[in-house]
């Protein structure tokens, strides 16, 4: 349903009465219900109160950290996937390669888009593929690697503008070895938060 739709289906009905409706929002009560409730005091929580109303952020990580909404110069925009979109398409950018449903394991390994993958760790040698598709090991850092990938997939089809793939490779080189990304100076994300800031670009 539409944005549109939805205010058309909306007429003739008052907001005491919407309200009361399962999964109708209101973008600009929702938001002070989440400030009044003391979550939008900490990096990644305050921002997402503070989206846009459709839902998806075009800043980097250090704008979408601090809660600033203002752009300067052209307004960027977002048009990222999700982990399952590229999991069903085999037409990837930049010449990375999605598994031959034919031959296992062929696709771009996960080391040769993150460099610094250490041979020690569990996402060493696992294909691209496995992880958009989500891999169980993945689970128990929330999917960071199944949303690295997307990520990294989406800013090398010029999606995320706003997000380089530099950017993603450091989001997973300091997380590795340090066990969180610093997206400015004195703040720090773990894989949670990686994950939060990586969903919150999808359109």
């Amino acid at each position: 349903m539409t944005i549109q739709d939805q205010h058309k289906e909306n007429d003739g009905r008052s907001s005491s009465e919407l309200k009361h409706e399962p999964g109708t929002q209101f973008p600009g009560e929702a938001r002070r219900r989440f400030t009044k409730a003391g979550l939008a005091t900490t990096g990644v929580l305050m921002t997402m109160a503070s989206r846009p109303v459709l839902g998806c952020t075009t800043q980097s990580p250090s704008g979408f950290q601090s809660g600033n909404q203002s752009h300067r110069g052209v307004p960027q925009t977002s048009y990222a996937c999700s982990p399952c979109y590229w999991a069903g398409t085999t037409s990837w950018p930049g010449g990375l390669k999605h598994d031959n449903p034919d031959k296992k394991n062929n696709g771009t390994k996960f080391q040769e888009v993150f460099t610094d993958c250490s041979k020690s760790s569990k996402y060493y040698g696992v294909t691209c593929s496995d992880l958009v598709a989500g891999l169980s090991f993945d689970s128990s850092n929330y999917y960071v690697g199944m949303y690295l990938v997307a990520a990294y997939l989406n800013s090398l089809s010029h999606w995320t503008p706003f997000l380089t793939t530099q950017k993603i490779r450091d989001m997973f080189t300091q997380w590795q070895s340090k066990g969180k990304f610093s997206p400015s100076p004195g703040v720090y994300w773990n894989a949670a938060q990686i994950v939060t800031y990586l969903k919150a670009t999808w359109t």
